[in-house]
């Protein structure tokens, strides 16, 4: 580890004994698009599930940790319209500043995901493709908290995953949007 790391982490792990840490456990759903025309033509928009954690350190500091699933599409691929399949699912780490007002709290997001990516074609040829890359994300949202620690939340991501599969490089990234329940609670 370098010299750098060790003052950041160390400095982390002192703003945390000082002050009191929030926990958010959240759970959404939503949407997911895929940014190459082609590849949208055969599996279109399909359904997420994005639950997370993440550490309130420092007053509007966030960093956290996510997971995204549940995106399994089939579809008709090529001049003989086979039988395909794509699936999805990611992990993701992220730093977030979100403005500490009372009931609201608005944030913007950074964070780098390393997503999977599984596509089988029905064609006898053995084109399957099993495989994962990482990338950076950005997002926005909102919270609004209903009772004490109770919220409800909305958030739009943009993943720009561009991946190489055969010869051609194509992005299979997109713009996430969820809604979901969350809860916070103090250490």
């Amino acid at each position: 580890m370098n010299k750098k790391a060790i003052v950041i982490f160390t400095m982390l792990l002192l703003a945390v004994s000082l002050s009191a840490v929030e926990i958010d456990l959240n759970f959404a759903i939503g949407g997911r698009t895929l940014k190459n025309d082609a590849i949208k033509n055969v599996y279109g928009t399909g359904t997420v599930i994005y639950p997370s954690l993440s550490l309130n350190l420092l007053k509007g500091l966030t960093v956290g940790v996510s997971f995204e699933g549940g995106y399994e599409r089939e579809g008709l691929i090529g001049i003989y319209n086979e039988k395909t399949t794509l699936e999805m699912s990611g992990v993701e780490f992220f730093v977030a500043y979100q403005l500490m007002l009372k009931r609201f709290r608005p944030y913007i997001r950074i964070g780098y995901g390393n997503y999977s990516y599984t596509q089988t074609v029905d064609n006898g040829m053995n084109m399957d493709v099993d495989d994962s890359k990482g990338t950076l994300t950005v997002g926005a949202g909102i919270k609004v908290y209903m009772v004490k620690g109770l919220y409800l939340n909305g958030d739009l991501r943009l993943v720009d995953l561009k991946v190489k599969p055969y010869e051609e490089e194509i992005n299979l990234g997109g713009w996430r949007y969820t809604v979901g329940l969350g809860y916070t609670f103090t250490l």
